[in-house]
């Protein structure tokens, strides 16, 4: 998978205005990066969203069951649409924890029955931050890892790896060299600008189709279920 910068370079190459190896000036690469970003909003606008799975490691606080999870928040990061999965590593061994619906922690009786080695997870994915409720209470800071689906943004990285499959690379490349184009007083080729509509066109094609990526993708464990729906997995660079 690329990163950004490489999208970044890869389209001012195709138009003429850097050569292999170079790099833009920072202000070119930020206006650059603008673009990129404004590119991918108009996708989200042609309903073209993506999903991506992503795999994380947290620390829990012995004694505490709840936490928040979001940008700033105990777990800092992107608030999952859904949790997939969980486990809690020990050394060279994973314990299951497995994930279900918040409505089911309510049902437990004795909440502060006992403390040990999580082995359930309730996710309340509530806006602007989920929280995650585990039972029993966590007794060690115990590292929680968590597979979880999480919306496609925009970037603010040029360092950051397009987590996308392989053959979108060419869509953003292309389509960002047309858009990038005009400031430098560079000409498109037709065969480019063809190009470039044909793959943006392949990908409207290929997300609102039967054959991938208009649909989230099902999980493959069989105690989860999302409503037929599927993922893409970034560690794997499948489809599921």
């Amino acid at each position: 998978m690329a990163t950004v910068q490489e999208i970044i370079n890869d389209a001012a190459i195709e138009i003429g205005i850097l050569v292999a190896g170079g790099s833009l000036g920072t202000e070119d690469e930020a206006w650059v990066l603008r673009k990129f970003n404004r590119y991918l909003n108009t996708l989200s606008k042609e309903g073209l969203n993506f999903d991506i799975k992503t795999r994380e490691q947290f620390t829990l606080t012995s004694g505490t069951k709840i936490y928040s999870i979001g940008v700033a928040q105990d777990f800092d990061t992107v608030r999952p649409i859904l949790i997939d999965y969980a486990y809690i590593r020990i050394n060279d061994t994973d314990y299951s924890c497995r994930v279900r619906h918040i409505d089911e922690y309510d049902k437990i009786v004795n909440k502060a029955s006992r403390d040990g080695r999580p082995y359930r997870l309730y996710y309340n994915p509530k806006y602007q931050f989920g929280e995650i409720t585990l039972f029993p209470n966590p007794d060690d800071s115990y590292a929680l890892h968590l597979v979880s689906i999480k919306p496609f943004t925009t970037y603010t990285l040029l360092s950051a790896t397009v987590e996308l499959p392989a053959e979108y690379e060419e869509v953003f490349v292309l389509n960002l060299a047309v858009r990038i184009a005009g400031r430098y007083g560079r000409t498109v080729s037709p065969q480019t600008r063809a190009d470039a509509k044909e793959t943006h066109a392949n990908l409207k094609s290929d997300n609102f189709g039967d054959n991938i990526r208009g649909k989230i993708f099902r999980s493959d464990h069989a105690y989860d279920t999302h409503d037929g729906h599927r993922f893409y997995d970034i560690e794997g660079d499948t489809v599921r």
